[in-house]
């Protein structure tokens, strides 16, 4: 399609050029010959005087024809030398002097400049300031006619040629220049599916460099988006399969009971691996939805007290149902900025670790701020963690190699924090007791 386009749009700038030059070298010629008739019309003038002659005369000028190319019989001739007609009447009008070849009557109107006479002839009037003779000199049209032609014909071929050959050299040296483009493409069309590795872009026109560049750009996002979607179907399979197996264990218990209170029991289990699968479920989808995009929304001022006890509040049911309690303990007029949705989830996640591992002590939710940033605590009082493991978890939180993650919740709320310009915290609690997930987020001014 490029060469068609290239080849179309010269054609169409040889066309416009082609008849703009015959329109300007008609016009150029016509002038030119107007202008040497003008000059014939003054030189006869000039010698008028010099001629003794009665009226009447007859001047047996040379007849060299009417086309172009006629065969000159002078030898200092012209092929170009055209059909010359004389006339020249005195101020009353009375014809004093003619060439063989003009008509005893005039042959245009006597008044001074060009005119176009009937009979075929381009006529040019000259009244002499001596003594107001009309000198009349004309030219066979057809003479003149042939000969623009001539002039316009050779121009145009030069034309014609130059933008040809123009033409070519441009096509070849667009197809060389394509022809890596074109064994790239070759390339690509043989590449095994799932093979993104970057293009090569050596050997191509500069002028390709920044579509490679673009593509290899894609290619690599293609290779994230590729390698996020097998990691998550294998840690799908991975986290999925344990409640999956208590499912089929509970399952089958509750088939093989002996007794109601078997099978309620059996049933029971049944329903929390259930509900644990659900929450593995929801949290791997929210875990890809939140690795695919950026956030994208715009944060609003929220208080941080009000966000506390609104998470609370949410969760205090299943902490009650765990003989624990939640508290609150944040100043009344902190504030950050982010998107209070996200936020809560961040925040639920954490809550509802410290309350699988907490024990059946309370969970303490303690906001506290510096001059740049705002920390929201959950501190539990379980049994915490030992040091390897809790170094373990930190070095994950910094880390996003897929070897080393975190559980999920705690992936979530890392995300949630670094999206926000902050970061999720471990440490042991006082004393060594229980443990402390904090999250950092900048203070809003």
């Amino acid at each position: 399609m490029l060469l068609i386009g290239i080849a179309v749009a010269a054609v169409l700038a040889a066309t416009l050029t082609v008849t703009a030059t015959r329109y300007f070298l008609h016009a150029e010629a016509g002038e030119l010959l107007d202008a040497q008739l003008a000059r014939a019309a003054r030189l006869f003038d000039a010698a008028r005087s010099a001629i003794d002659s009665a009226p009447g005369t007859v001047l047996q000028l040379p007849d060299l024809g009417t086309t172009i190319g006629h065969e000159v019989a002078w030898p200092d001739g012209h092929a170009y030398e055209l059909h010359v007609a004389l006339q020249i009447f005195d101020a009353r009008g009375q014809l004093l002097m003619r060439s063989a070849n003009a008509p005893d009557t005039p042959i245009a109107p006597l008044d001074s400049g060009f005119h176009d006479s009937p009979d075929g002839w381009r006529v040019f009037v000259l009244t002499s300031r001596v003594d107001g003779a009309r000198i009349v000199v004309a030219e066979d049209d057809r003479a003149r006619h042939e000969l623009r032609v001539g002039f316009s014909a050779v121009a145009l071929l030069i034309t014609l040629g130059g933008f040809a050959l123009l033409l070519a050299v441009l096509l070849v040296q667009v197809d060389r220049g394509l022809a890596p483009v074109r064994r790239l493409a070759a390339r690509l069309a043989r590449r095994e599916q799932g093979d993104f590795s970057d293009v090569p872009g050596t050997g191509l026109p500069s002028e390709i460099g920044p579509l490679v560049e673009a593509l290899n750009h894609y290619l690599g996002r293609l290779r994230l988006a590729f390698r996020a979607e097998q990691e998550f179907a294998t840690r799908a399979a991975h986290e999925l399969r344990t409640p999956l197996a208590a499912i089929r264990i509970h399952t089958e218990n509750a088939l093989d009971a002996d007794s109601d209170s078997e099978r309620t029991e059996s049933l029971l289990r049944l329903r929390e691996g259930i509900d644990r699968a659900g929450r593995l479920t929801s949290q791997l989808l929210l875990l890809t939805r939140l690795e695919k995009v950026e956030l994208k929304e715009q944060f609003a001022t929220l208080n941080v007290r009000r966000l506390l006890e609104r998470s609370a509040s949410s969760q205090e049911p299943i902490a009650h149902a765990r003989g624990q309690w939640i508290r609150v303990d944040a100043p009344p007029d902190l504030n950050i900025r982010g998107d209070e949705d996200l936020l809560l989830t961040a925040l639920d996640t954490l809550i509802t670790n410290a309350i699988q591992h907490g024990g059946g002590e309370g969970i303490t939710l303690r906001a506290s701020a510096t001059n740049t940033h705002v920390t929201i605590a959950v501190i539990d009082c379980g049994a915490g963690l030992d040091k390897a493991r809790l170094e373990s978890l930190r070095d994950s939180l910094r880390d996003t190699d897929a070897d080393r993650r975190p559980g999920l919740g705690l992936e979530i709320a890392n995300w949630i924090a670094r999206a926000h310009g902050g970061q999720v915290l471990l440490e042991h609690g006082a004393d060594g007791v229980g443990l402390v997930a904090s999250v950092r987020l900048p203070l809003a001014r």
